[in-house]
């Protein structure tokens, strides 16, 4: 009988360093050997999907928490937030603070918080997000999207807000929230927003108490200097990110 597979990406497929491993190299080539139908379902975009997943074998994807599904060459769906619910979510996370990234199917807008934070991140964990780093380099914007499927951000414990005050802010608004994980990030309120069209968008409203900050999680990253080095192919797309020279910029080793 064949089966339709909905595989995850981190942690399912990809191990920390951001490689499939052996195991799950034969287990994926296994069941489309069998003759069933992989999918990827993943929060991630499109631009941080690489290459050698697809080579796997999948036939589609489900992106950004639903918010874009393609199976094969067909889009079945792309839903985004225009350019005015883009600005307006910007703005608040600005206000509080925050670190963001918009994710699109062609491309990745990071907000100069984001970029900075994540780089510094990707230096201090022995590399193991230099291959993303490189990867999306190349789909690295500047300033806002037209359009885009989901937002991902993160609310420093530091600024004195929490995920409380983003729903609030945008408690009328069109958009879905879910908390994530901040272990990684640091002391921190992590979350996503995306548009309520998106088929994997939980139901329940941003008031509900499952949709409550997550508790912050202490990690080296919170207490080392501001100034490691980011990927090389990242810092040649955002010189105006990192605010300092381009030449500065290096990958440590």
């Amino acid at each position: 009988m064949t089966r339709l597979v909905f595989l995850d990406v981190d942690g399912t497929l990809i191990d920390h360093s951001q490689r499939v491993p052996a195991s799950a190299q034969e287990a994926v080539r296994a069941a489309v050997d069998a003759g069933h139908v992989l999918m990827l379902c993943t929060g991630r975009a499109i631009p941080e999907i690489y290459p050698d997943i697809w080579d796997l074998g999948f036939t589609g994807i489900v992106a950004s928490n639903g918010a874009y599904v393609r199976l094969g060459a067909d889009v079945l769906t792309d839903v985004r937030l225009d350019a005015a619910q883009v600005a307006e979510v910007s703005g608040v996370l600005d206000d509080l603070g925050a670190h963001y990234v918009w994710q699109s199917p062609d491309a990745m807008h990071p907000s100069a918080g984001f970029a900075q934070a994540f780089t510094e991140l990707a230096a201090l964990t022995g590399g193991q997000w230099d291959r993303y780093l490189d990867y999306i380099a190349d789909y690295t914007r500047e300033g806002l999207p037209e359009s885009s499927s989901k937002c991902t951000f993160t609310v420093p414990s530091a600024t004195g807000h929490d995920l409380s005050d983003v729903t609030g802010a945008l408690a009328a608004a069109p958009y879905r929230l879910a908390p994530g994980y901040g272990g990684w990030w640091g002391p921190g309120y992590p979350g996503s927003w995306w548009p309520t069209g998106s088929q994997r968008a939980p139901a329940s409203p941003a008031s509900s108490p499952t949709w409550g900050p997550t508790s912050p999680i202490r990690s080296p990253w919170a207490t080392r200097p501001t100034t490691s080095p980011c990927s090389p192919r990242l810092a040649r797309r955002l010189p105006w990110v990192m605010g300092r020279p381009r030449r500065r910029l290096r990958r440590r080793g």
